[in-house]
C-alpha cells in the first residue's frame, strides 16, 4: 500500500516551491495557500493511518485490497535451510531437496486450478520454485545450492510475506526453525495461514494452538490460520483440490480431508 504520509510530504514540498514561485502574492494568498497545504497534509495523514488498521472498515480503500481483486499472492514456506545443515550427504541432501521441490510445484498447480475463474490471477512464491523476471536475470532453483542461504534470503522472504495476502507452511522438518519465523511474520500481519505439519515432526506448543487464539479475546472474532496434520506430502495436494483451505468464514475446518475416501 502506498504510504499516504510520504505523499502528504511530497504535496507539501511542492507547494512551498510553488509559494517561492508566486512570492509577489499577497500575504493573506500565501497564508491561505499554506492552510490549505497543511490541511491536506493532515487529511492524508490521517486517513493513511485510518486505511492502514486492519480493524477499521475503511481498510477496503487500501490499494492492497483493491489489487486483490486482479492478483491473489500465496507464500509457501518449505524447510531448506535444514537440509543443508543436515550432517547427510550432499548427494542424499539434494535428493530430499528434489523431493520437496517437485511436491511444491504440483502444489502451484493444486493452488492456481483450485481459482476456476480468470480473476484473480494467482502468483505463488516459495524458496524451491525458480523465479523469472521481465527486467532482471531469471533465478533457477533446481540445485539445493541454487538456493538463498544469506541475507540476501532474509530479505527477499519477509518482502514476499509482507506482499502476500495467504500463507502457507509446510512443517516437514524438525530443524525447520526459519519457517517458524516466517509464520510468526504472517501470523504479525493477521495474515490467513494454512499449516500442514506432519505428525512425526509436530508443531511448536504455541503454534500449535494458533487456530484457538482470538483477537483482543473477543470471542466473537475468529482465527485466521488452520492446521491440518498430515502423514504424507501428496495428502497436501487433496487438500488442496478439496478447497476450504482458503476459507475462514467457520473457526471449524473440515477435518481429515485427506483421509476421505
Amino acid at each position: 500500500m502506498i504510504d499516504l504520509s510520504q505523499v502528504a510530504a511530497a504535496a507539501l514540498s511542492l507547494l512551498g516551491m510553488i509559494g517561492e514561485k508566486l512570492g509577489a502574492l499577497p500575504e493573506n494568498v500565501q497564508l491561505a495557500i499554506e492552510l490549505l497545504g497543511s490541511f491536506l497534509a493532515g487529511g492524508f495523514i490521517a486517513i493513511s493511518r485510518i486505511v492502514a488498521n486492519p480493524s477499521s472498515p475503511l481498510r477496503y480503500l487500501s490499494l492492497k485490497t483493491i489489487r486483490k481483486i486482479f492478483v491473489r499472492k500465496y507464500f509457501i514456506a518449505v524447510p531448506m535451510h535444514a537440509l543443508k545443515e543436515s550432517s547427510d550427504s550432499e548427494e542424499f541432501q539434494q535428493k530430499l531437496y528434489d523431493e520437496i521441490r517437485e511436491q511444491i510445484i504440483l502444489v502451484e498447480k493444486d493452488i492456481k486450478s483450485s481459482h476456476r475463474f480468470f480473476l484473480p490471477l494467482i502468483r505463488v512464491y516459495s524458496g524451491v520454485l525458480d523465479r523469472k523476471f521481465l527486467f532482471k536475470k531469471n533465478r533457477y532453483r533446481a540445485k539445493l545450492d541454487s538456493t538463498l542461504f544469506s541475507e540476501e534470503a532474509m530479505q527477499e522472504s519477509i518482502t514476499e510475506i509482507e506482499s502476500s495476502d495467504h500463507f502457507i507452511l509446510i512443517n516437514a522438518d524438525k530443524n525447520s526453525s526459519s519457517v517458524i519465523f516466517e509464520a510468526g511474520v504472517a501470523f504479525a500481519r493477521r495474515m490467513p495461514t494454512t499449516i500442514f505439519a506432519f505428525n512425526e515432526v509436530g508443531l511448536p506448543v504455541l503454534v500449535a494452538h494458533l487456530e484457538k487464539y482470538r483477537p483482543n479475546n473477543n470471542s466473537k472474532k475468529k482465527s485466521k490460520v488452520k492446521i491440518y496434520r498430515i502423514d504424507r506430502m501428496d495428502e497436501i495436494n487433496r487438500i488442496i483440490e478439496e478447497g476450504s483451505w482458503r476459507k475462514f468464514s467457520s473457526v471449524e475446518r473440515i477435518a481429515d480431508v485427506a483421509r476421505r475416501a
